[in-house]
């Protein structure tokens, strides 16, 4: 695998500023659909087709964007498809919001970087 561990931190925490920007925009995404998204490893380009808009800073993981990063964007979404098969929102004290859900496991995501 060529994924750099710098590139996956900094992808990773791009998202998790995105994803608080767009929850704090009160921007509708639901446990059911982040667990439908990322069982079929769709939860970026879903992000991107729903809110793509609202998304300042984060054109390396748009599938749509010429300077994005296939590589980075295929592990993430494959790591989000790993992480949400194996936790329920009570694992990480969530009841109702999908995005608190998804910064949880954007951060775990992270941490993978250390194994690089």
């Amino acid at each position: 695998m060529s994924l750099k561990a710098d590139h996956l931190r900094d992808g990773c925490q791009s998202l998790v500023r995105e994803l608080t920007r767009l929850s704090q925009l009160r921007k509708p995404l639901s446990i059911d659909e982040f667990y439908e998204y990322t069982a079929n490893e769709l939860f970026l380009k879903k992000i991107f087709e729903l809110y793509g808009g609202d998304i300042i800073s984060l054109g390396i993981l748009d599938h749509k964007n010429i300077v994005h990063d296939q590589e980075l964007i295929n592990y993430i979404e494959n790591a989000f498809s790993r992480h949400s098969n194996a936790v329920s929102p009570e694992d990480y004290g969530v009841n109702d919001n999908a995005y608190l859900l998804a910064i949880n496991i954007a951060v775990a995501i992270l941490r993978e970087a250390d194994e690089f």
